[in-house]
C-alpha cells in the first residue's frame, strides 16, 4: 500500500486529493482493513483446530507463503516499474527544457545512456516495501528540476547519480526484504515436523524483526523531511523561529514555490521568446504566471514573419498595434479580443503637434504610416473614443471587413449613421463588409424615445442600396438598454432573455420581443408572443410610450403586465389611446402605480377585450373622475359584465355622471356598488351602545366615494331608461333628501330595480324624514324593489311612521333596513303595528336605534313571516323580561326555528319562565342558548329544552351554572322520560338537599344516565341518604362525584353501606367533605373495587380512629396495595391499634407512613408487638415536629428495639425529632444492620449526645458499607468521642467524618488524632465550630493533612430542623 500511495502521488503531483491531509489516512485505513482481512482465514481454521487437537492444514501455509511473500514481490515490482517510468519521463522533459535553453552545450546523450541503465537494473527489482520516505525526498527534487527549466548543464550529471544511487537503495531493500521474510515462511511452508528443523524455523523469526528495524532505521537516514523536522525539534526554543524559515527555504527550492512577483522579476531578464515558448510550457503554474506578466517589449522582439497570416491576440495596446504591422508584411486579418490602447492618446498629440510644427512644410507620405496589407480588422471591446477611432483607422485604408464592438457611456457620434456614412466614403472607401454592436445603459430612461430617430440615418441610399447594410436597434425595457447592430445577427447577443423593442432600418415598424431566441425571426417571435411580463422594472412614461407604439399592430398578445413600473398619467395615456383599437389583449395589469389612472385603464382594456368576463372588482383602488371616464367608455359597449364594484374610491359628481351615461347604454350591468358600510357604523353602533369608542374625525373620507345629490340626479336620469340594472349601492357618499327625491320619482316607475342601498350617508347630508316620506311614497306604487337599505341616516318617528304606512299597502319589499337611525320606542311601535298585516316583510332590521324594543320587534316580524328561518341571533340586544315575553309569545307554535341565541341579555326569572312555557311544546328547537343572562335559571331552561327535544345528544354539561334546587328540578323532569342522556355533570350549581331529593326521584325512573357528577355543591346528610337510597335499587350508575359538599360521617356511613352489595359503582369521589370519614369511604371503595390500585395516599386528609378501622378492615385481605401514607392526620393510639392489627395479618404492605399522628407509647407498642415476625415491611416512618404533641419517649423506642432485635427486612425507621433522643440514633441502626446499599449517614441536628454515639458506634462495629458519617450540630462531647475513635481504629470504609458544631475540646480532638495513625482510608475529618483551642487546630493539621477546621464566625446555623428529618440513603 505504501508503493501505491507513493506512485499516486509522483503520478499525480497536481491533484488536489493526493495532496490533502485526508490522502494518507485513506492509504493508512485501507491498509489496516486488508492487514485485518488477510488473517481472518487463517484464525478460523486454527481455532477449529486446536479446539480438535488437529494439525494445521497444510494448504493454510501455502496461502501465508503466497499472501506474505509473492503476492507484495509481484504488486511492488508493477508499482516499481511504473514509478521508474514516470521518473524517466520527467527527465527527458528537463534535458529538453535545458537543451532548448542552453543550446548544443547540453548533453542529452548522458541522459540516454542513465535511462538505458536505469532499464537494465529495474529487470531485477521486483519489491522495494520501505522506500516511503527516499522516494518522496527524490520525487521533491524531480518536481524542482522539472519545474526549473533554467537550470544549468551541470543538473544532467546530478540526475543520473540520482538515478543511479535510487536503484541501489532499492535493490538494497529488496535484499533486506528477501533475506527477513522468505526463510521463515519457506520454512513455514515445508511444515518442519523434525526438532532441527523446527527450532531452524524459530530461530528464523529473528531475521523479520531485523529486517523491519533496517527499514525503520533507512527512514530515518534517507526522509529528509523527518530529518529536517528531528533537527528543528533538536534546537533551542529562542533560535526556533528563525531556523524554522531557514530550513523552509533551504528545504523549498522549486521555483514553484516562489510567489509571482518573483517569477515576473526573473522574466524582465529574459527574452520574450524563452519566456513565450519554454518556460510557459512547463507546468499549468507557470503559464499561469505568464499570462498574467504584462512587461513584455514586443516590439524589440518581434520577428518579421513573412508568411504570418491572421493574428488573433487577447489584449493589444496601440504600440503593439503598430509593431505588429510593421513587421507583418502578409497579415491579411488582424482580431484583437480586447482593445487597450490606453497609449494611443499621446501619439495623437503628439502627432497633432508635429503637423502644427510643420505647417510650413510640404508634407511627404513618411509623415503618416499606413498599412495597407491589412483587409480585416476586429476590435473587441472597443473603448476608444471617436476622435480615437479617427485617428487608428485610416491607418489601414484597405480594409475590407471591419468589425466593431464598443459598449459606450454616452449617446455619442457612434450612433450617428450619417457620420459613418461620411468617415466610410472618405478614409476606408473599399469597405466591403461592415459588422458592429454598441451598446448603451440609460439609467434614467431618457433616450428611449429616440429609438426611432437613431434608425433614421441608417435608412438612405447608402447603407440600403449601395452597401446593403442592414442595422437594427433594439430597447430592453427592464435594463433601459439600447443596442445598435447590424444583421444578420452575428454580432448582437440573440439570447437576452428580456423583452425587447425592435426598429429595423428596412421597415419602421415597433416590435415587441418577449424573450429573443437564436435562430428564431424576429417575425415569428412577435407574431406568436401571447404572454408578456415587464413587471418590477422602471419603464416609466417613455417606455409606455414606445410599448405602446410597438403594440399599435399586434394582435396575438393577451397578457401585459406593467406593474411597479412607475408609470404616470401621460404614459397610462399613451397605452390607452393604442389599446383602445386592440381586440386581442385580455389583460393589462398596471397595479403599483402612482396615478389614479392606471387602475381604470387596466380595467378598461379588460372590459372591452374579455368576451368572458362577467364581474369586475375596482373597490379600494383611487380611481377619480377622470379615471372612471375610462372605464364608462368600455362599459358603454360591453354585453358581457353584470357586476361592477366601485366602492372605496374618489369618485364625485362628474364621475357619477360618467357612470349614468354609461348606464343608459349598456344593456347586460345588473349590480353597481360604489359603496361600503365602512367603519363609521362601528362607531355610531358602539358610541349609542355607551361602549368605548375612539375619536373618528373625518378620517373615513378619505377613502369612499363623494358624489351628492347631483350624482344621485344623474343615476336617477339613468335609471329612467335602463331597464337591466337590479341592485344599486350608493352607500357612504354624500345623498341627502334632495338626492333621495330624485331617486324615489324613479322608483314610482322603475320596473327592474330590485335593491337599493343608501345607507351610511356623510353627516354632513344624510336622509331624514323628508328623505323617508319620498322613498314610502314610492314603495306605495313600486311593485318589484324587495331590498331597501337606509341604514345610519338620520331617520326619526315620523319617517318610522311613513315606512309603515307604506308596509301597510306594499306587498313585495322583503327587507327594509332601517338600523342605527334615531328611531324612538313609538316609531318602533309604528312599524310594529304595520308588521301584523304586513306578510311578504321577511327582515326589518330596527337595531341600535333609540327605542328599547328594536330588537324584539325585528326578530318578531322575521319569525311571524319568514317560514324559512333556522337560526335567530338575538345576542347583546339588552332584551329584559317584557320584551321576552313578546318574543316568547311569537315563538308559540313555531316550527321552524332549530337555533335561537339569547345570550348577553338581561333576562330575569319572569322572563325564562315565560320562554320555557311558550317552549313547552315545542318539537323543533334543538339548542337554545341564555348564557351570562341575569338569571342562573336561564340556564336550567336552555338545558331543559336542550334535554327535551334534541335526540341525538348524549352528555350535559352544566359546570358553574348555578342553577339552584329550582334549576335542578326543571332538568329533573325534562330527564325522566329522556333515554338519550348518559352523562349528567351539574357541579358547582347550588344543588342543595332538595335539589337531589328532584334528581334521585327522576333516577329511579331513568335507566340511561351512568354518569352522574354533584361536586363542589351544597349536599348534606340528608341528600347523601336520597343518595344512598337510590344506590341500592340502581343497576346503571357507574359514576357518582360527591366531593366538595357537606357531607359528614352519617351520610358517608349511610353510603358506604348502600355499596357494599352495589356492582356496578367503578368510580366513587367523596373527598373534601366535612369529615376525614368520608376520604376513608372513598378509599375503601376504591380499594375494593380498583384491581390495579398499588399505593394510597392520604396524607392531611382529617383522618381520625374510626376511618383507620375502616381501611384496615378493607385493607386486611387485599393482596396488591404495597405502600400506604397517613400521615399528618389524627390517628392516635387506637388507629395505630387498627393498622398494627393490619400489618399482623397482611403480607403486602412494604412502606407504611404514619408521621404527625399524635401517636404516643401505646400506640408504638401496637406497632412493635406487630412487627415482630413482620417480614415484608421495609419503611416505617414514625416522626413528629410538633413538640406540642410529641408523645414517643424512650420507652416508646425501647418497645420497637426489643421488637426488631432479629427483624431484617426493615430498612428505613424513622422516629425522629420525639422525646427520645435514641430516636433518630436507632432508627440509624436499623439502616446500617439491614440496608445493603446505605453508603451515606446524615445525623446532623439530632440531639445525639455522648451514650447515642456509643449506640451508634456498637453498630459500626461491623458494618462495612458505610463511607460517609454526618454528625454535625449534635451534643457530642469528649467521651462520645473516645466511641468514635476506638471506630475509626478499626473501620477500614469510612472516608468523610463530619464533627462540625458539637461540644468536643483537646482531649477529644487529640484521641481522634491517635486514631488516625492507623486510620489510612478516612480522607477528611471536619472538627469546626467545636471547643478545640488554635495551638492544637494548628498542631493537628501540621501531623495530618486530613484535619478541617471550620472557624466559628463562618458556621452558618440558620438552617431549620425540618431539613433534617431522617438519614440518607
Amino acid at each position: 500500500m505504501i508503493t501505491i500511495n507513493r506512485f499516486l502521488t509522483i503520478k499525480y503531483p497536481n491533484k488536489r486529493f493526493f495532496q490533502r491531509r485526508t490522502w494518507p489516512f485513506i492509504s493508512s485505513g485501507i491498509q489496516w482493513i486488508i492487514s485485518i482481512l488477510i488473517p481472518v482465514p487463517y484464525l478460523i481454521y486454527l481455532n477449529q483446530g486446536c479446539a480438535r487437537q488437529e494439525q494445521t492444514p497444510y494448504w493454510l501455509q501455502i496461502y501465508s507463503f503466497v499472501i506474505f511473500i509473492i503476492v507484495p514481490l509481484i504488486l511492488n515490482a508493477i508499482f516499481n516499474s511504473l514509478i521508474f517510468i514516470t521518473v524517466r519521463s520527467s527527465s527527458r522533459r528537463v534535458a529538453q527544457a535545458v537543451a532548448a535553453t542552453t543550446g548544443p552545450t547540453a548533453k542529452i546523450n548522458h541522459s540516454n545512456s542513465r535511462d538505458t541503465r536505469l532499464l537494465k537494473h529495474m529487470l531485477f527489482i521486483f519489491v522495494a516495501t520501505m522506500i516511503l520516505s527516499f522516494v518522496r525526498s527524490s520525487s521533491k527534487r524531480v518536481h524542482v528540476t522539472t519545474a526549473t527549466t533554467l537550470v544549468p548543464v551541470a543538473n544532467l550529471k546530478r540526475q543520473q547519480h540520482r538515478d543511479i544511487y535510487l536503484l541501489k537503495h532499492m535493490l538494497f531493500l529488496l535484499t533486506v526484504f528477501i533475506i527477513g521474510w522468505a526463510p521463515y515462511y519457506t520454512m513455514i511452508a515445508i511444515d518442519p515436523s523434525d526438532d532441527v528443523l523446527l527450532w531452524i524455523s524459530m530461530l528464523l523469526k529473528i531475521l523479520p524483526v531485523m529486517s523491519a528495524l533496517i527499514n525503520i532505521v533507512d527512514l530515518f537516514i534517507y526522509n529528509n523531511d523527518l530529518r529536517q523536522y528531528i533537527k528543528k525539534q533538536c534546537l533551542n526554543r529562542e533560535n526556533h523561529t528563525m531556523s524554522r524559515s531557514t530550513e523552509q527555504v533551504i528545504s523549498d527550492t522549486s521555483i514553484l514555490c516562489l510567489p509571482v512577483e518573483l517569477h515576473h522579476c526573473i522574466f524582465d531578464h529574459l527574452d520574450a521568446q524563452t519566456i513565450l515558448l519554454s518556460i510557459r510550457q512547463v507546468c499549468k503554474q507557470l503559464r499561469e504566471s505568464v499570462s498574467s506578466y504584462n512587461h513584455l517589449k514586443l516590439k524589440k522582439v518581434w520577428p518579421v514573419q513573412a508568411t504570418l497570416v491572421q493574428l488573433t491576440i487577447r489584449d493589444c495596446t496601440y504600440q503593439t498595434y503598430c509593431v505588429i504591422l510593421s513587421n507583418s508584411s502578409n497579415l491579411r486579418t488582424f482580431v484583437m479580443n480586447n482593445c487597450k490602447m490606453n497609449d494611443i492618446n499621446q501619439t495623437v498629440s503628439s502627432y497633432s503637434s508635429k503637423i502644427n510644427n510643420s505647417a510650413k512644410k510640404q508634407r511627404t507620405s513618411s509623415d503618416y504610416t499606413v498599412y495597407p496589407q491589412l483587409a480585416s480588422l476586429t476590435i473587441g471591446n472597443c473603448r476608444l473614443s471617436i476622435k480615437d477611432l479617427e485617428f487608428l483607422l485610416p491607418l489601414t485604408p484597405s480594409l475590407v471587413h471591419l468589425k466593431l464592438i464598443s459598449h459606450r457611456f454616452a449617446l455619442d457620434s457612434i450612433f450617428d449613421g450619417n457620420y459613418w456614412e461620411q468617415f466610410i466614403s472618405m478614409k476606408l472607401p473599399i469597405l466591403n463588409r461592415f459588422e458592429f454592436l454598441f451598446t448603451y445603459i440609460d439609467e434614467k430612461c431618457k433616450s428611449c424615445t429616440g429609438i426611432t430617430s437613431l434608425i433614421l440615418p441608417f435608412q438612405t441610399s447608402f447603407w440600403l442600396d449601395t452597401k446593403h447594410w442592414y442595422v437594427t436597434t433594439d430597447y430592453i425595457l427592464p435594463q433601459s438598454k439600447i443596442r445598435l447592430y447590424t444583421t444578420p445577427n452575428n454580432v448582437a447577443n440573440n439570447e437576452e432573455r428580456f423583452a425587447t423593442l425592435t426598429v429595423s432600418s428596412t421597415e419602421s415598424i415597433h416590435r415587441l420581443l418577449a424573450h429573443p431566441r437564436r435562430y428564431m425571426p424576429n417575425d415569428a417571435e412577435a407574431n406568436t408572443m401571447t404572454t408578456l411580463n415587464l413587471s418590477n422594472n422602471e419603464i416609466e412614461d417613455n417606455g409606455a410610450r414606445q410599448l405602446a407604439n410597438a403594440l399599435r399592430d399586434h394582435q396575438t398578445l393577451t397578457i401585459l403586465d406593467l406593474s411597479n413600473n412607475k408609470i404616470g398619467s401621460d404614459g397610462a395615456q399613451y397605452l390607452y389611446d393604442v389599446l383602445r383599437r386592440n381586440k386581442t389583449l385580455m389583460i393589462l395589469e398596471l397595479s403599483g402605480h402612482r396615478d389614479t389612472y392606471c387602475e381604470a385603464i387596466s380595467a378598461a382594456v379588460q372590459l372591452r377585450n374579455g368576451k368572458k368576463i362577467s364581474s369586475i372588482n375596482l373597490q379600494s383602488k383611487d380611481i377619480d373622475d377622470n379615471g372612471i371616464k375610462f372605464l364608462t367608455d368600455a362599459l358603454s359597449d360591453n354585453e358581457t359584465v353584470i357586476k361592477v364594484d366601485l366602492s372605496k374610491n374618489g369618485i364625485g359628481d362628474k364621475g357619477a355622471q360618467y357612470l349614468a351615461d354609461a348606464l343608459q347604454n349598456n344593456k347586460t350591468l345588473t349590480s353597481l356598488i360604489l359603496g361600503i358600510i365602512d367603519e363609521e357604523n362601528e362607531y355610531r353602533r358602539t358610541k349609542r351602545r355607551g361602549e368605548k369608542t375612539y375619536d373618528w374625525g373625518e378620517r373615513y373620507l378619505d377613502y369612499r366615494n363623494q358624489f351628492g345629490d347631483k350624482g344621485a340626479e344623474f343615476f336617477a336620469n339613468a335609471l329612467e331608461i335602463n331597464k337591466t340594472l337590479t341592485t344599486l349601492d350608493l352607500t357612504c357618499n354624500r345623498i341627502g333628501d334632495i338626492g333621495t327625491a330624485y331617486l324615489a320619482n324613479v322608483l314610482k316607475k322603475n320596473t327592474s330595480l330590485k335593491t337599493l342601498v343608501l345607507a351610511n350617508q356623510c353627516k354632513e347630508n344624510r336622509i331624514g324624514d323628508i328623505g323617508a316620506q319620498h322613498l314610502a311614497d314610492a314603495l306605495k306604487q313600486n311593485q318589484t324593489l324587495i331590498m331597501l337599505d337606509v341604514s345610519g341616516n338620520q331617520i326619526g318617528d315620523i319617517g318610522a311612521q311613513y315606512f309603515a304606512d307604506a308596509l301597510q299597502k306594499n306587498q313585495t319589499l322583503i327587507t327594509l333596513d332601517l338600523e342605527l337611525n334615531e328611531i324612538g320606542d313609538n316609531g318602533i311601535q309604528y312599524l310594529n303595528d304595520a308588521g301584523r298585516n304586513n306578510e311578504t316583510l321577511m327582515k326589518l332590521r330596527l337595531e341600535d336605534n333609540l327605542g328599547s324594543n328594536c330588537a324584539v320587534v325585528s326578530a318578531v316580524i322575521q319569525i311571524r313571516n319568514d317560514k324559512t328561518l333556522t337560526k335567530l341571533n338575538l345576542q347583546s340586544k339588552n332584551i329584559d323580561d317584557n320584551q321576552l315575553k313578546y318574543l316568547a309569545d311569537t315563538l308559540l307554535g313555531n316550527e321552524t326555528i332549530v337555533e335561537l341565541d339569547l345570550s348577553k341579555n338581561k333576562i330575569g326569572d319572569v322572563g325564562a319562565q315565560y320562554l320555557y312555557d311558550a317552549l313547552k311544546d315545542n318539537k323543533t328547537l334543538m339548542k337554545l342558548d341564555l348564557k351570562r343572562n341575569t338569571s342562573p335559571y336561564c340556564m336550567a331552561v336552555a338545558a331543559a329544552v336542550q334535554i327535551r327535544n334534541d335526540k341525538k345528544n348524549s352528555e350535559i354539561q352544566l359546570f358553574l351554572g348555578y342553577i339552584g334546587d329550582n334549576g335542578t328540578k326543571l332538568i329533573a323532569d325534562a330527564l325522566r322520560n329522556n333515554e338519550t342522556i348518559t352523562k349528567l355533570d351539574l357541579s358547582a350549581n347550588e344543588i342543595g338537599d332538595v335539589g337531589v331529593q328532584y334528581l334521585t326521584d327522576m333516577l329511579s325512573n331513568n335507566k340511561m344516565i351512568t354518569k352522574l357528577c354533584l361536586g363542589s355543591n351544597r349536599i348534606g346528610d340528608t341528600g347523601a341518604k336520597y343518595l344512598a337510597d337510590l344506590l341500592r335499587i340502581n343497576e346503571t350508575i357507574t359514576e357518582l362525584n360527591l366531593s366538595h359538599n357537606q357531607i359528614g360521617d352519617n351520610g358517608a356511613t349511610q353510603l358506604f353501606d348502600s355499596l357494599q352489595n352495589n356492582k356496578t359503582i367503578t368510580r366513587f369521589e367523596l373527598d373534601e367533605n366535612n369529615t376525614g370519614y368520608c376520604t376513608a369511604v372513598e378509599v375503601a371503595i376504591k380499594i375494593r373495587n380498583d384491581k390495579t390500585l398499588t399505593e394510597i395516599n392520604l396524607q392531611h386528609k382529617n383522618i381520625e380512629e374510626n376511618a383507620i378501622k375502616l381501611l384496615a378492615d378493607e385493607l386486611r385481605t387485599n393482596k396488591i396495595i404495597t405502600k400506604l401514607d397517613f400521615s399528618l392526620n389524627q390517628i392516635g393510639d387506637t388507629g395505630a391499634k387498627h393498622l398494627a392489627d393490619l400489618i399482623r395479618n397482611n403480607t403486602i404492605i412494604s412502606e407504611l407512613d404514619l408521621s404527625e399522628n399524635g401517636i404516643g407509647n401505646i400506640g408504638v407498642r401496637y406497632i412493635a408487638d406487630a412487627l415482630r415476625d413482620n417480614k415484608t415491611l421495609i419503611k416505617l416512618m414514625l416522626y413528629n415536629s410538633d413538640e406540642e404533641t410529641n408523645l414517643i419517649d424512650d420507652i416508646g423506642v425501647q418497645y420497637l428495639v426489643d421488637a426488631l432485635q432479629n427483624n431484617t427486612t426493615l430498612i428505613k425507621l424513622d422516629v425522629y425529632v420525639n422525646k427520645s433522643s435514641y430516636g433518630k440514633v436507632f432508627g440509624a441502626t436499623i439502616g446500617l444492620r439491614n440496608d445493603k446499599k446505605l453508603t451515606e449517614l446524615n445525623l446532623s441536628r439530632g440531639q445525639i449526645g455522648d451514650k447515642e454515639v456509643q449506640y451508634l458506634a456498637n453498630a459500626l462495629k461491623n458494618n462495612q458499607r458505610l463511607t460517609k458519617l454526618d454528625l454535625s450540630s449534635n451534643q457530642i462531647g469528649d467521651i462520645g468521642t473516645q466511641y468514635l475513635a476506638e471506630i475509626l481504629k478499626e473501620n477500614k470504609n469510612i472516608t468523610e467524618l463530619n464533627l462540625v458544631s458539637n461540644q468536643i475540646a483537646d482531649i477529644g480532638a487529640q484521641q481522634l488524632a491517635l486514631a488516625l495513625k492507623n486510620n489510612k482510608t478516612l480522607k477528611e475529618l471536619s472538627l469546626g465550630g467545636n471547643n478545640i483551642s488554635n495551638e492544637l487546630q494548628h498542631s493537628l493539621q501540621l501531623q495530618d493533612t486530613r484535619f478541617s477546621f471550620l472557624k466559628n464566625d463562618d458556621y452558618d446555623d440558620s438552617e431549620s430542623d425540618s431539613d433534617y428529618f431522617g438519614y440518607d440513603s
